[in-house]
C-alpha cells in the first residue's frame, strides 16, 4: 500500500444501507483529498426479510468487509465513523431565531442558547436514540454567516440538523462493531449530514434541491431550500423492487448488466428488447408511487426544480430520463420538468480519491467525503 512515509490519519468508514453495508480505509490529510486505500461493500441478496433478519444480515456483511480488507495488510485505523442511510434513520430541520433592540456582538454563548432552543423545539423524534445534532446554517440580519461569532447583528435565526436513528439497528450492529474496531468508539453521522455537507462544499449545485437517493429498499426524497432540509419522505420504492418489476424472475445482476448495456446502446438482443418493454411497463406504478411521495413533500409548498439523483451508476441513465420525462410538473416551482443531475464518486474528487484497484461507489464516495471536510475544518 506504500504507506511508509505517508503522514495521516486513517479513518475507517462504515456506510450502513438498507440492503448494504459498505467498508472504507480512507487516509486523511489537511488540505487533501481523502485517499481511499480499500473498499468492499456487500449487497444483500434480493429476498423479503423480516427486520430482524436484515439487520442481522447487515452485520454479517460488514464482518465479511472487514475479512476482505484484513486480507489487504493495511494498518490499523485510527478512528472509525459509521454513515447510517435511511430507512434507519430520520432527519429533520430545527430553527430558533432572536432579535436584539440595538446591534450585539454574537458570542458562542448567544448561540450556544440558540441552538438549544431549536433542539429542544422537536418532538418527532426518537429523542432516546439521536445520533446527532449539527448547526448548518447561521444567519445575522437576514443574511448567512459563515463565521458569525464576533460579528454585530440585530437579529439572529439558526437553523440545525436533528437525526434520530432505529435502536435495534444501532444494537445489531455494535457486535460487529466491536470485532472489528475494538480499540475504537465510533463516530455516528447520519447519511442526509453527509450529503449536505458535501453539496454546501459545492456552490454550484446551489442551495435549492431535491435529494432522490435510491437505495437497495427504498427512495429517500429530501427536500432542501436555504441549504436547510425543509422536508423528508421516505418512499417504498428502491432498487430492489424496481429490479423485480422490470425481470420478476431474473437475477438482480443479470438484469442490471442489461439495463446498462441497453442504455450505452451495446444490446440489441432479444433480452435487451424484453427488458426495454419491462421498463415501459413498470414506469406507470413508479410515478403512482413517486408521485405519491412528492405530493407528501409539497404539502406547504413547491418543490425545487433542481432534482439530484442518487442511484446504482447502471440505474441512473434510465431513472434520470424517467425523472426529467414524467409529468411531475404539478409538484415544481416553476411548474416546469426537474433538472436532473446525477451525483457520482468522480464528480467528488475534489474531496475524495481511489488509490489505483480500488473501486468506490458513490455512497462510499459520499461518506468519505464528509469525513475529509469534518476533519478538515477541525
Amino acid at each position: 500500500m506504500h504507506l511508509a512515509g505517508k503522514r495521516g490519519n486513517l479513518i475507517a468508514i462504515v456506510d450502513v444501507g438498507s440492503g448494504s453495508v459498505g467498508l472504507t480505509y480512507a487516509m486523511v490529510r489537511r488540505g487533501m483529498p481523502a485517499s481511499v486505500m480499500a473498499a468492499e461493500r456487500v449487497v444483500l441478496s434480493p429476498e423479503e426479510r423480516s427486520k430482524e433478519a436484515t439487520i442481522t444480515k447487515l452485520a454479517e456483511g460488514l464482518d465479511e468487509a472487514a475479512k476482505k480488507i484484513r486480507q489487504t495488510k493495511i494498518p490499523t485505523a485510527n478512528e472509525v465513523y459509521c454513515i447510517v442511510h435511511a430507512p434507519w434513520t430520520r432527519s429533520r430541520s430545527v430553527s430558533a431565531s432572536s432579535h436584539f433592540e440595538k446591534e450585539k456582538v454574537i458570542t458562542d454563548s448567544i448561540i450556544g442558547a440558540l441552538a438549544q432552543q431549536a433542539l429542544g423545539s422537536e418532538t418527532e423524534l426518537d429523542r432516546s436514540n439521536i445520533l446527532e445534532a449539527s448547526v448548518v446554517r447561521i444567519e445575522l440580519n437576514g443574511y448567512p454567516a459563515g463565521e458569525p461569532v464576533g460579528k454585530s447583528a440585530r437579529d439572529i435565526a439558526l437553523y440545525a440538523l436533528l437525526s434520530d436513528c432505529d435502536a435495534d439497528v444501532r444494537a445489531g450492529m455494535q457486535p460487529s462493531l466491536q470485532r472489528t474496531f475494538a480499540h475504537l468508539t465510533p463516530i455516528f453521522r447520519s447519511s442526509t449530514r453527509a450529503l449536505l455537507t458535501v453539496l454546501r462544499e459545492r456552490p454550484r449545485d446551489g442551495d435549492d434541491y431535491l435529494i432522490v437517493d435510491v437505495g437497495s429498499e427504498a427512495t429517500n426524497l429530501v427536500v432542501v431550500r436555504g441549504g436547510v432540509v425543509s422536508a423528508q419522505r421516505l418512499v417504498s420504492e428502491g432498487m430492489r423492487s424496481m429490479l423485480a418489476r422490470i425481470a420478476p424472475t431474473g437475477m438482480q445482476e443479470e438484469t442490471l448488466n442489461l439495463v446498462r448495456m441497453l442504455e450505452s446502446d451495446e444490446c440489441s438482443s432479444g433480452a435487451c428488447q424484453t427488458i426495454q418493454e419491462s421498463m415501459a411497463r413498470a414506469e406507470p406504478e413508479m410515478v403512482r408511487v413517486f408521485g405519491e411521495g412528492m405530493a407528501a413533500s409539497a404539502t406547504s409548498k413547491k418543490l425545487p426544480n433542481r432534482l439530484l439523483l442518487l442511484a446504482h451508476p447502471d440505474m441512473s441513465v434510465w431513472l434520470s430520463r424517467f425523472f426529467a420525462r414524467i409529468d411531475f410538473t404539478q409538484f415544481t416551482q416553476t411548474t416546469q420538468p426537474f433538472v436532473i443531475q446525477t451525483l457520482s464518486a468522480k464528480e467528488l474528487e475534489n474531496f475524495v480519491i481511489a488509490e489505483k484497484g480500488v473501486v468506490l461507489d458513490t455512497g462510499l464516495a459520499i461518506s468519505a467525503a464528509l469525513v475529509n471536510i469534518e476533519k478538515s475544518r477541525a
